[in-house]
């Protein structure tokens, strides 16, 4: 039996082995990547420009720049946007410690998780779903 949950911006559709996530997270990872490299170049380069003069802004652009490099590597290598995810393949679901509308799917042996974005009930309903497979929801 399939069944079909609306996203914000797409939906979910949760079949018996396998759960088909079709949204925006492609187009969204591709804008938060560009984001972090333009933050990253900027960073170097006004890091540089004021280590040539007297300022105290020099440890502002180092910080901005080491968290770009974080997010980007996050993003590359711990993030997946895979719009179809097997039940076998899900290790674990935990919720946002901060905003109740984030979901993220862990995936077994590559430690790559999935990011749903949708409203709180739909989230309670997904979280319901996964209770029902055996899969670990915190």
């Amino acid at each position: 039996m399939e069944s079909i949950l609306q996203l914000k911006k797409g939906e979910i559709h949760l079949n018996e082995e396998e759960v088909v996530i079709l949204d925006n997270a492609k187009k969204l990872r591709i804008m938060s990547l560009v984001n972090s490299v333009l933050f990253i170049i900027m960073s170097v380069l006004f890091y540089l420009k004021e280590l040539k003069g007297e300022s105290y802004m020099v440890w502002l652009w180092g910080v901005i720049g080491l968290a770009h490099i974080g997010i980007l590597v996050n993003k590359i290598f711990f993030m997946t946007t895979d719009s179809v995810l097997f039940l076998n393949e899900i290790n674990a679901v935990k919720r946002h410690p901060i905003r109740d509308e984030i979901l993220y799917v862990f995936t077994k042996g590559s430690r790559k998780k999935r990011c749903i974005n949708a409203e709180p009930s739909m989230i309670e309903n997904l979280k319901n779903y996964f209770k029902e497979k055996g899969i670990s929801v915190k």
